[in-house]
């Protein structure tokens, strides 16, 4: 399994976005998970900041009538 815990390397807001998605903004981040390796993920943090430590749960990041799809999703750790 993928470490939960990092630190957040780099972000930045999505606003144009696919008219499938249901949101105006999307988040996105790059994290160094503790073991070096690093994802890239949805935020869900309200103001964040490089450096920060985050913890990140795999979770449904669209989904339509018939289709999940899952993602990486961080939160402040």
């Amino acid at each position: 399994p993928l470490p939960q815990n990092g630190e957040l390397l780099t972000y930045t807001d999505v606003y144009a976005l696919p008219p499938e998605f249901d949101v105006v903004k999307l988040t996105l981040g790059i994290v160094q998970l503790e073991g070096g390796l690093r994802m890239t993920g949805q935020l869900r943090i309200d103001q964040p900041k490089i450096g920060m430590k985050v913890r990140g749960e795999v979770e449904v990041v669209r989904q339509d009538e018939y289709t999940k799809r899952y993602g990486m999703v961080f939160y402040p750790g």
